[in-house]
C-alpha cells in the first residue's frame, strides 16, 4: 500500500475498501506460513513474520509522520481563539487551503474552504469566518463584517453583524 501525495489523508474514502482486503490477505498469508512449520524452519518463519510486521509499521509511520506535524502554530492559536470567543453552536468558515486541520482546532462545524459567496455561506448557516496567517486580502473582510479579534497570527469575524459596507454589498448581490 502506498501513499500518493496527501490525497489519502484528506480523502480517506479511497482506503475504506482496500485496507480491509489487504489485511485479510496478509492474515491469510501469515496463517498459511505458520501452518506449514513442518515445511519451513520454525525460527526463520517466526523471525520473518515479526520482521515483516515491524518493517510494515516502521515504513508506514515514516511516510505518514509528517501529516501529524503542525508546521504553522498559528492555526492552533486561531482555533483556540475561535473556540473561546464564539458560541458553541457557531458554524465556522476556516479556509486553510482545503486542509481540515484548522477547522478541527476550532472545535466547530463548518467549511475548510472559501469557495462560494458570503451570501451562500450565510444561507448554509455560517456565523463566523476565521483566518490563520491572514493576508491583506483576508483583512478586507473587516469591511464587510464586524471583527471579533484581529491579530497578526489570526483574524476572526462575526458574519451575523455586517458593517455598513457589508450591508451595501449584500444588497447589491
Amino acid at each position: 500500500m502506498s501513499v500518493i501525495a496527501d490525497g489519502n489523508v484528506q480523502h480517506e474514502y479511497y482506503q475504506i475498501l482496500i485496507i480491509p482486503t489487504l489485511v485479510i490477505f496478509l492474515a491469510k498469508g501469515v496463517d498459511f506460513i505458520l501452518e506449514k512449520l513442518d515445511i519451513f524452519n520454525k525460527y526463520v518463519t517466526y523471525l520473518t513474520v515479526v520482521v515483516s510486521v515491524a518493517f510494515m509499521f516502521s515504513f508506514g509511520w515514516y511516510i505518514v509522520r509528517d501529516y501529524y506535524s503542525i508546521q504553522h502554530q498559528d492555526i492552533i492559536y486561531a482555533g483556540i481563539a475561535v473556540d473561546n470567543l464564539t458560541p458553541k453552536d457557531a458554524k465556522v468558515i476556516a479556509p486553510y487551503g482545503g486542509d481540515t486541520t484548522f477547522l478541527y482546532y476550532t472545535n466547530r462545524q463548518g467549511w475548510p474552504v472559501f469557495d462560494r459567496s458570503f451570501k451562500d455561506y450565510k444561507k448554509a448557516g455560517a456565523t463566523v469566518i476565521a483566518f490563520a496567517d491572514p493576508t491583506p486580502e483576508d483583512l478586507k473582510t473587516q469591511n464587510l463584517f464586524k471583527p471579533i479579534i484581529v491579530t497578526p497570527q489570526y483574524a476572526i469575524y462575526d458574519m451575523t453583524k455586517p458593517t455598513a459596507q457589508g450591508i451595501i454589498d449584500q444588497e447589491k448581490n
